[in-house]
């Protein structure tokens, strides 16, 4: 080992760093993650600074896409096939749709469905 070069990274064999974010695209948090490699959580943080230059939180997100793109394909194909509830919740999430429910003095049900356009509408409508 050359002088002054420390102790070898959990990470210097690229299987670890695959592991590292495939293990990402699960949530975990930073105690979670070390630990999975059974370290401490900062040779996590220092990790990923200096290989990636990004903070811990933000490399996490950033491997999350896989996860949120899986997410969306199962709850289209789930809408697609004509579940209700995951209708609405594409709606919610690709058109911003809404629905309110207000229970009348009659006792009647007034169901209201909105399209937002902009967080300002949101803010309008409360």
């Amino acid at each position: 080992m050359p002088k002054g070069k420390g102790r070898p990274s959990i990470f210097d064999d690229p299987k670890r760093d695959y592991e590292l974010k495939q293990l990402m695209r699960l949530r975990p948090t930073l105690k979670d993650c070390a630990s999975f490699f059974d370290c401490h959580t900062d040779t996590i943080e220092k990790y990923i600074k200096r290989q990636y230059k990004i903070k811990f939180s933000e490399f996490r997100e950033t491997h999350m896409v896989h996860t949120r793109f899986n997410i969306i394909r199962a709850l289209l194909k789930t809408a697609e096939a004509g579940n209700v509830k995951a209708i609405e919740l594409a709606l919610g999430y690709f058109l911003k749709w809404q629905n309110k429910f207000e229970v009348k003095s009659d006792g009647k049900i007034d169901i209201k469905y909105n399209i937002v356009q902009n967080k300002s509408d949101l803010e309008n409508e409360s």
